[in-house]
């Protein structure tokens, strides 16, 4: 599927944005997967519909909610979905303060990582991959800087996104095309082993243009050094069990967790509204998420998570994927590391 090519005009950005539809990072070192053949006429028309998706994306706070719409708003969809009833314990008022919450296992109901270290701005903060597919750098970097903020109570850390896609041999897919996807278990390897730099030093250039991959020497006009003496490393990468509680456990213990999903169509045009569940649409490709909290919407239980589409995409950036099913493979590869101090 890697080697079909699109066939529709050359614009750049809609065409790079289209060609994530028909690319899949790498996911063998851990796991082998499924690959998904599809009609190459199929694969097109996706491409062209996510791409149009994307570019309508900014309009989606303004859009008319549509019942219809991918995901789901209430506690029926997922009782269907999972052929049981799930009944959480009675959550209180929210006053600010996760010992004030009624607690389900040794859990909080509700947990958003955003508020619980609010002295740490980059858990919220929202990429926007441009055209570049690189979920599979920018959602461990960012995972990176989260917990180094967590680890040492700085903000000072951001881990560079661009360095992964540029420097990192093992990284993507394609070396002739660094953009064409990636694979995240390398990234992690990458920090542990070589190291990253901070986004000072090698911003991320990907948002408008593809251009200009190569990995530098020095970092760029304004800071200081070259790009090997800035770089800074890791311990070594974990994979968290498929088990909600280990999940739960991680993420509020030393922070936001990178995970690994099986995206389609409906997915990449989520406008955010309830819970999301696949109904339809083509797969697309794997995609890296951040997860940052759960909760229970309408007693559906749901993950948190920060997707790299920009504010246009779901609610602000954000959005909530089904609880405890496993839905599109999302707690069967969650990986995080802890910083080196």
């Amino acid at each position: 599927m890697r080697d079909h090519q699109l066939q529709s005009p050359r614009d750049p950005l809609k065409t790079a944005i289209a060609e994530e539809s028909i690319k899949s990072y790498d996911h063998q070192s851990i796991a082998s997967s499924l690959r998904v053949e599809m009609n190459p006429i199929t694969v097109v028309l996706s491409g062209l519909l996510l791409a149009s998706a994307v570019a309508a994306g900014s309009n989606n706070a303004a859009r008319r909610r549509n019942p219809y719409s991918s995901g789901s708003d209430s506690s029926e969809e997922y009782n269907r979905y999972s052929g049981s009833m799930y009944r959480p314990q009675q959550q209180q008022q929210q006053q600010g303060k996760y010992a004030n919450q009624a607690v389900y296992g040794n859990f909080p109901v509700t947990f958003d990582a955003r508020d619980y270290w609010a002295q740490c701005p980059s858990v919220g903060r929202v990429p926007d991959q441009g055209c570049c597919d690189s979920s599979y750098a920018l959602v461990p970097t960012a995972v990176m800087t989260d917990r180094t903020c967590i680890a040492t109570n700085s903000s000072n850390m951001v881990f560079s996104a661009f360095d992964v896609i540029s420097c990192c041999a093992d990284c993507p897919i394609y070396q002739k095309d660094k953009c064409r996807g990636g694979d995240p278990v390398a990234v992690w390897k990458y920090w542990n082993k070589v190291g990253i730099v901070n986004e000072d030093c090698l911003p991320y250039t990907f948002t408008n243009s593809c251009i200009g991959q190569d990995c530098p020497i020095r970092c760029v006009p304004g800071a200081s050094g070259t790009v090997a003496f800035n770089k800074k490393k890791g311990l070594e990468y974990y994979t968290v069990m498929p088990n909600v509680q280990q999940i739960q456990n991680e993420i509020f213990k030393n922070g936001p967790v990178e995970a690994s999903i099986d995206m389609f169509l409906d997915f990449a045009t989520f406008s955010g509204e309830g819970v999301y569940i696949h109904r339809n649409g083509p797969y697309l490709n794997k995609h890296s998420v951040k997860i940052i909290g759960w909760g229970n919407y309408n007693e559906t239980p749901y993950w948190l998570i920060v997707n790299t589409f920009g504010h246009g995409w779901g609610d602000e950036g954000i959005a909530k994927i089904l609880r405890g099913q496993n839905h599109l493979n999302i707690e069967t590869s969650v990986r995080a590391a802890m910083p080196n101090y």
